[in-house]
């Protein structure tokens, strides 16, 4: 488990994306109260640089260049908040901070990376909670000093879930998810997490932030203790 106190570093970038409101998701869980809840130092809030409309002419990526020269500057934050002896919990934006946040660990060691995530790329509907005790002991026979959490909203299931850009029916539940969260928190080798993808303008009632609140304070606060 966790035995450093925990940072949350904001990462609003929609970098990533041609759609907005994704930028809202740090907002919208520290006024959920995320940071009270699991006793965490607010580190730093990035500047993210403005979107350029047209895709890269040689890749077809959104806004490569930015991307580009912003990544390395959310690696020094992350190693920043390493460095005050922290555990970084970063609230993003969309799922290219990801580079971001993995630079500041292949800087330090050999680090892996426990991907929660909805969308086509990864998407496993046969998986359960057990693929997460299956990860966590790949990653940890490994000769690795750590790994790292990504979380992907879209991975609950679209009718806990709708305030994603992109929904997927048949996703994980809340307890799912927890489950799966306290798996790789409690292995000693969890280095950080981040938290992307959820939408605020989508959440009409507020029901699907309160609910992604609930679940990061449960698993983050008893992985604490």
């Amino acid at each position: 488990m966790p035995t450093l106190p925990y940072a949350i570093l904001e990462a609003p970038s929609t970098l990533g994306l041609a759609t907005e409101g994704v930028e809202h998701l740090p907002d919208r869980l520290m006024d959920l109260g995320l940071a009270e809840r699991i006793h965490a130092h607010r580190a730093e809030r990035l500047a993210v640089p403005p979107k350029d409309p047209m895709p890269d002419p040689e890749t077809g990526i959104l806004n490569a260049r930015a991307i580009a020269a912003w990544s390395p500057k959310l690696a020094d934050a992350v190693e920043a908040v390493l460095d005050s002896g922290r555990f970084p919990v970063v609230l993003g934006g969309d799922c290219t901070i990801l580079m971001g946040s993995m630079l500041a660990f292949r800087r330090r060691g050999r680090y892996g990376l426990f991907f929660i995530d909805g969308n086509a790329d990864f998407f496993q509907p046969e998986a359960e909670p057990q693929a997460a005790r299956e990860a966590v002991d790949h990653l940890t026979r490994e000769e690795l000093d750590g790994f790292f959490i990504h979380l992907d909203a879209d991975c609950l299931d679209d009718v806990i879930m709708p305030a994603v850009d992109f929904r997927v029916p048949d996703g994980l539940s809340w307890d799912e998810l927890e489950t799966a969260l306290r798996v790789a928190l409690a292995s000693g080798k969890a280095v950080g997490i981040e938290i992307t993808i959820y939408n605020p303008r989508l959440d009409e009632d507020g029901s699907a932030g309160r609910g992604l609140a609930d679940v990061l304070a449960a698993a983050l606060g008893a992985a604490a203790q």
